[in-house]
């Protein structure tokens, strides 16, 4: 009974909300990288363009765990890294849109840089400089065989448990770090950071994962979150630089098929 009339006093409680010219609160969950270096400094703008929908930031690394039989006055939608190692799964009704398949690269302070006993030649030599690795090697181990250098364990510097980690301990010098523009466009602008590069053979683009939006059928077709999803598209596309559909052959982005 409950799941045949839920929908129903959804589209009830929608007809109202758009009657009375409300839209419901909206929790937007993501991890804390993507949180606090790309989309905090971007949230007042989407504010400032769409006062009336209020939005809730929630940055937490575990992956939300969504429920599309339960009706709720407050909107529920979730930006995560999905590494390509570990397929998108999760339960029916449960839409998910590709936002970017950001290339990602090793980068370094200048200080670690320079403390290198020589520059790396091929990608090979960083398996000899101070890598900082998150809770396990597996993005090393697959840039690193995209790079045709196979390995069965990367030995790191450092582990850190969260790529902002990662990032603060490279920024601090302490080692080489994997990441991508999402998470490091103004330590690069600001020369924080560089890119690593290597002198005899040229690293190869890779990407490991996407940035994929993903919430319910119920929240999906609300128009608080259509606004939202809508501008995200157009500010992970403002970042096309970063990403291989750069390729003007290449697919436009596509909603996601959900694994049961």
């Amino acid at each position: 009974y409950y799941a045949r009339i839920a929908p129903l006093l959804d589209g009830l409680a929608r007809a109202t909300a758009d009657m009375r010219g409300q839209m419901p609160q909206l929790t937007l969950t993501c991890s804390h990288g993507i949180a606090y270096h790309w989309l905090l400094p971007r949230l007042p703008a989407f504010r400032q363009l769409h006062p009336g929908v209020d939005v809730l930031l929630r940055p937490v690394d575990s992956d939300c765990r969504f429920d599309p039989e339960r009706i709720d006055t407050v909107l529920h939608a979730d930006i995560r890294y999905i590494n390509d190692q570990h397929p998108l799964r999760g339960p029916p009704r449960i839409q998910a849109l590709e936002l970017a398949r950001p290339l990602v690269f090793p980068v370094a302070s200048p200080g670690c840089l320079r403390r290198l006993a020589h520059p790396p030649r091929t990608a090979a030599d960083l398996l000899h400089a101070p890598l900082l690795i998150e809770d396990n090697d597996t993005e090393w181990r697959v840039w690193f065989a995209a790079q045709s250098v196979n390995v069965a364990q990367v030995s790191g510097h450092s582990r850190l448990w969260q790529a902002h980690l990662a990032l603060a301990a490279a920024r601090a010098g302490e080692g080489i770090a994997l990441a991508n523009t999402y998470l490091l466009e103004d330590d690069l602008k600001a020369g924080r950071l560089v890119r690593v590069t290597t002198t005899d053979v040229p690293l190869r683009d890779v990407t490991l994962g996407s940035y994929v939006l993903r919430s319910t059928d119920q929240a999906w077709q609300a128009r608080a979150f259509a606004l939202l999803r809508t501008w995200l598209e157009a500010q992970f596309h403002t970042g096309s630089e970063t990403l291989v559909t750069k390729d003007h052959h290449a697919p436009p982005k596509k909603r996601l098929p959900i694994m049961p």
